[in-house]
């Protein structure tokens, strides 16, 4: 190490940069000339916002006329970002379920396309809402077990 005095310098100061230019359309301002007809779009300029009005008082009604659109446009973006992200990923395996069954089915009539589609889509709900699911059978096993019940019933001679 040597003890010379070395000589720092800032980017600024370094001789690879020009030296400033200031702006020379400030440096002497110009008269312009009005340009032919800018007289008569001043006049008409000034007597279209008064029979009109002013201008702020037209962007204040569209302001408030947007204002509820900008809340339910936020309330929606809120719902789709935040509340229930897990909706579209269920919709599109439901729905590939569903397209899955038309095109298993496509080629063995019409009855079979659609069994095969509602299959499919009912598959697919199934996995995707398994606690509503099984909700909806023991219902349903409810309901026939009753109906099960009612049927083995003989009917009694006197309701005829």
């Amino acid at each position: 190490m040597t003890s010379e005095k070395r000589n720092i310098l800032t980017v600024e100061e370094l001789p690879i940069y020009a030296s400033k230019v200031t702006d020379s359309r400030n440096s002497y301002p110009i008269e312009r000339k009005p340009v032919f007809g800018e007289e008569y779009f001043r006049q008409l300029r000034i007597a279209t916002n008064n029979f009109f009005g002013i201008p702020e008082l037209n962007v204040s009604k569209v302001t408030k006329t947007l204002e509820p659109v900008k809340d339910v446009a936020s309330a929606t973006e809120d719902f789709i970002r935040k509340e229930n992200t897990e909706l579209f990923p269920k919709l599109a395996a439901i729905s590939l379920g569903g397209m899955g069954g038309y095109v298993y089915g496509r080629r063995k009539g019409i009855i079979k396309k659609y069994f095969y589609t509602s299959i499919g889509l009912l598959v697919m709900t199934a996995f995707c809402y398994p606690n509503e699911t099984i909700r909806v059978v023991r219902t349903g096993f409810e309901h026939s077990k009753m109906t099960w019940e009612e049927f083995k019933k003989s009917p009694d001679p006197d309701e005829k």
